[in-house]
């Protein structure tokens, strides 16, 4: 069953980069939040596995400003089993990474200054719950968890926009508040075609002939600065 009544988070940051799927080699991202995004940050906050989040929509506050930056990055990560076992063998000195060997530079495109407003709504599966009243309880007492875990700054883990090196601060916006005004108000704007979310196999992909997880995409089309993710 879903919240009818629809929460409204403000999400800010000095920096985002939400990645597209289809340009692995370089970091680039959207113009905007995604709604898997926007989950995730909910999702940060607090976390159920009964829990479910339903991304009604995105306002864009701030203008859109990309810029690129050039990094030293390596390729290789050492695996903690590798470690373990060259440190039982006695050779420490293997352990570490030659960065000569493995040193690369990457450009990723980053959004500066960013500034959002989630519309979202909580809802519990039907499999979770034996009745509807029983659903509707649900909803309520995991909407005022997260209601109380967003007014006091707590979280599951550290907010971010996009890479986990893109901090973001999280705070809850009242019923009756008026939203932040937007940057776009008064236009529209065609931002494409932007991941929505991932559809993700139960089961692990053992067999290499069977379909992966596969991304989801909509038309991203901005009124006054408000993109409907409803798809």
């Amino acid at each position: 069953m879903i919240d009818r009544d629809c929460l409204r988070v403000l999400v800010q940051g000095r920096l985002a980069c939400f990645t597209r799927p289809e340009l692995s080699s370089e970091r680039t991202t959207y113009p905007c939040l995604t709604p898997s995004a926007a989950e995730g940050v909910l999702k940060s906050i607090y976390w159920k596995p009964e829990l479910m989040y339903e991304i009604e929509g995105i306002t864009v506050l701030n203008e859109i400003k990309p810029f690129n930056m050039r990094r030293n990055e390596i390729s290789e990560v050492t695996n903690l089993r590798v470690v373990e076992s060259k440190l039982r063998q006695g050779r420490p000195d293997e352990v570490f990474l030659n960065a000569k060997n493995c040193a690369m530079q990457r450009t990723t495109t980053y959004l500066m200054n960013v500034a959002y407003v989630i519309h979202a709504r909580i809802y519990v599966p039907d499999e979770w719950v034996e009745t509807r009243d029983a659903a509707q309880r649900e909803v309520s007492k995991h909407k005022e968890i997260l209601i109380r875990r967003l007014t006091r700054g707590a979280h599951f883990r550290a907010p971010c926009l996009g890479l986990r090196e893109c901090a973001a601060t999280v705070r809850y916006l009242e019923e009756g508040t008026p939203s932040p005004k937007s940057f776009y108000e008064g236009t529209s704007c065609d931002l494409g075609r932007i991941q929505h979310h991932i559809n993700y196999r139960d089961k692990p992909r053992s067999d290499p002939a069977l379909p992966a997880d596969s991304p989801v995409f909509f038309n991203a089309f901005m009124v006054d600065g408000f993109i409907s993710s409803r798809i």
